[in-house]
């Protein structure tokens, strides 16, 4: 059988419609219990602070707590550091996201990032995949005419990219989300006639 295989390609543009914030809690002391107990008091207050801006605080889920033991070194003496990590999943509001990032103290004991995405991103992968075939199958076309020879059908096709990232990561200076980006490239082979 007698083939043609091109690359096909396709990109696509989409806003986020939704948001993650990962927020982290630290604190390091070399009495467990002050360690703790500053830990759950900044708990509370980052739950305050969400409920004040109507944000739904079942929303927000502990992902893990974790206490470690530091060992002495040079002058330091044994110290404890304790840590907290939650995650805020919810529909995309900048007004209140903007609320919240004013309100919030950046110091040490916190470590923060947050990720948009689009509750409609496998949606727009299968429209991006339809593209990619388009774009082969243009191609395929343009090699068979430039060959004298007529496509008959797609035999195969394989796409090259593992998938694609849902999440556009933005720092602290930079919370407006951009355009998502779903990208596709495939191999596909034609039989032609």
């Amino acid at each position: 059988m007698r083939s043609i295989e091109v690359e096909g390609n396709s990109i696509i543009y989409i806003k986020s419609d939704s948001m993650e914030l990962n927020l982290e809690l630290i604190y390091e002391n070399v009495d467990y219990k002050t360690a703790n107990e500053a830990l759950r008091k900044d708990h509370l207050a980052l739950l305050r602070t969400l409920n004040d801006l109507k944000f739904e605080s079942g929303k927000l889920k502990t992902t893990s707590n974790r206490i470690q033991v530091l060992p002495a070194y040079d002058d330091k003496p044994k110290r404890f550091k304790v840590s907290q990590k939650f995650v805020y999943r919810d529909k995309l509001d900048m007004d209140k996201l903007s609320e919240f990032l004013d309100k919030i103290t950046v110091d040490d004991s916190l470590n923060f990032s947050i990720a948009y995405y689009s509750s409609k991103v496998k949606t727009f992968e299968e429209d991006a995949l339809v593209l990619a075939l388009k774009d082969a199958k243009k191609k395929a076309g343009i090699i068979a005419n430039a060959a004298n020879v007529e496509i008959h059908e797609l035999v195969s096709f394989k796409e090259n990219n593992d998938g694609q990232p849902a999440f556009l990561r933005a720092s602290i200076g930079d919370t407006m989300p951009d355009d998502l980006e779903i990208k596709k490239q495939i191999t596909a082979t034609y039989s032609i006639k």
